[in-house]
């Protein structure tokens, strides 16, 4: 059998469901004892149906293959979502850093352009950061 107990248990409840939709008269109670347990799980199947063994476990290699297909797809697409979202997170850094650099840039110019202007400006805003710093010290 190709099955192993890794792959039956960690995909137990799409198996429980397939073996229901299978065989719907095994119940939960007759199930769950079988669970993380093959050989118990295809003795159980083959005890209480008219399945030959080789059957069930045709059968239940099925339900694990259908089920690590899920799993694979849903992984496929997380992975790609998440590269679109990296790629989408560069775009925006990229922006970003040519907003900065022509922002540096204009400032820069106009500086050159205007440096009288442009220690007005700053001296202004070096008083009105400092009246509004002391204000909020004396606040307290």
């Amino acid at each position: 059998m190709s099955l192993d107990q890794k792959s039956i248990d960690g995909a137990w409840e799409h198996v429980k469901q397939k073996v229901h939709e299978r065989w719907g008269h095994l119940t939960d109670e007759e199930l769950e004892p079988c669970r993380g347990n093959l050989e118990q799980l295809v003795g159980r199947i083959d005890e209480k149906t008219a399945e030959a063994r080789e059957e069930v476990e045709r059968y239940l290699e099925a339900a694990v293959a259908d089920e690590e297909g899920i799993l694979d797809k849903a992984s496929d697409a997380v992975v790609e979502r998440a590269s679109q979202a990296a790629e989408a997170a560069q775009q925006a850094a990229a922006h970003v850093s040519d907003s900065a650099r022509n922002s540096y840039v204009q400032t820069r110019r106009m500086v050159q352009n205007r440096p009288a202007g442009s220690l007005a400006v700053c001296f202004g805003v070096g008083v009105v950061t400092g009246l509004v710093f002391g204000l909020l010290v004396q606040g307290k």
